[in-house]
């Protein structure tokens, strides 16, 4: 990862408290993913196995309805998402498609 990549984990409050050396390994195992606008990231009821931080770019967090699915949130530059089935085990509670090309960070 580069260091811009480095500072935006870096700034955010999930990793506020870790070591340079705890907030370096954290760098080496996250990777850096671009969408262009349509794809998913990943859908609901999927196994978690990362978290994303929004580094550029716009998605849409949506879920399935009765009927027809619906758009719950849009997140852009700086947000972080999925990061709750990743830590406590559980499948996405939602799907997410990027609105436009965009840049990730993969933890």
């Amino acid at each position: 990862m580069d260091k811009q990549a480095a500072n935006i984990l870096k700034g955010m409050y999930l990793f506020k408290d870790l070591t340079p050396k705890e907030l370096e390994k954290l760098t080496k195992i996250a990777r850096r993913t671009s969408y262009k606008a349509g794809d998913r990231i990943f859908c609901e009821g999927d196994d978690a196995h990362s978290m994303y931080i929004v580094e550029m770019g716009t998605l849409k967090l949506i879920k399935k309805g009765m009927e027809d699915n619906q758009e719950v949130l849009r997140l852009g530059s700086g947000a972080h998402f999925g990061e709750m089935p990743f830590l406590d085990g559980m499948n996405r509670a939602l799907t997410v498609e990027a609105v436009e090309p965009s840049s990730l960070i993969e933890i």
